[in-house]
Formats: structure tokens, C-alpha cells, sequence
């Protein structure tokens, strides 16, 4: 899903180009089998910090792929502000079960950007994709329009 990343492995980054693409072909539906799996692998909090209740933006497998420099974790603790933190918990919102859980981290995650104006493209993208997904699927209650 990322040129510049070659793991073969689930990932937060690959996962959320694969919900953008699916939302982009009109294919986001409870009853496709590939947004079903992606629920999955989400929920089981693989490559997520539970402390920081954020999905890592680079995973320690990366160095064993070919990847841009960026992709790897280094001194870092792999988290890269709400990219892609916020899409991948407002797409558990609209397709997972435990709903309360992700709303707190993408209402923490609107609060970040109301008080921050130094965004990268990456994360708008990111934030995007969740107000779309919240517009989509009429849910309200969770952030200021």
C-alpha cells in the first residue's frame, strides 16, 4: 500500500491507505469481508501504545523491509502525532464494537488540532478521512461542526 514500504507485515500506515481506498471506491460496508479483517486486526491493538492510546506510525518490523528512512523506528517511540490514530479510531466507531473507547481518542484528537495550526498533510488526511467518516455515517456526538 506505501511505495516507500515494503513490509509485508499488518501495519497502522498500510492499514489506513487501504480504508482511504476503500473509501474512496464506495466499499466501506460492515459486510465486505476486507473491512471486517481490518476490524480485526485493529482491535487486537497490534503496533498500538496503549499508554498514549495511539496507533504507532512506525513499527519495529520495517527495518527488515525495504522502506524510506522515515518508516523507521529509531529513537523514537513510533508515534507520529494522530496520523493515522485518528481514521483508524473513527473507522472502529463506524465498523467495530467498542464505540465509547475510540470517541474519547478522536475527540482528544480534534482538541489536538483546534489548539495546533502546525499540521502535516499526512495528518489532515488523516483527520480528513475521519470527519468524512463521521459525516458518512451520521454520527454527531463527537466532534464540533
Amino acid at each position: 500500500m506505501e511505495a516507500d514500504n515494503w513490509n509485508i507485515n499488518s501495519n497502522p500506515i498500510a492499514t489506513n491507505d487501504a480504508i482511504i481506498t476503500l473509501y474512496r471506491i464506495n466499499a466501506l460496508d460492515k459486510s465486505n469481508k476486507i473491512v471486517q479483517e481490518i476490524v480485526k486486526y485493529l482491535e487486537s491493538h497490534d503496533s498500538f501504545d496503549e499508554q498514549q492510546k495511539r496507533w504507532l506510525f512506525a513499527i519495529e518490523s520495517n527495518k527488515d523491509y525495504p522502506h524510506a528512512v522515515w518508516w523507521e523506528k529509531k529513537d523514537s517511540d513510533g508515534i507520529n502525532g494522530y496520523n493515522p490514530t485518528v481514521s483508524l479510531a473513527t473507522f472502529l466507531i463506524c465498523f467495530g464494537e467498542n464505540k465509547s473507547y475510540y470517541e474519547d481518542i478522536v475527540r482528544n484528537a480534534f482538541l489536538f488540532l483546534e489548539e495546533n495550526e502546525d499540521i502535516s498533510g499526512d495528518s489532515l488526511k488523516c483527520f480528513l478521512l475521519s470527519y468524512e467518516l463521521l459525516s458518512k455515517n451520521e454520527i454527531k456526538n463527537i466532534i464540533r461542526n
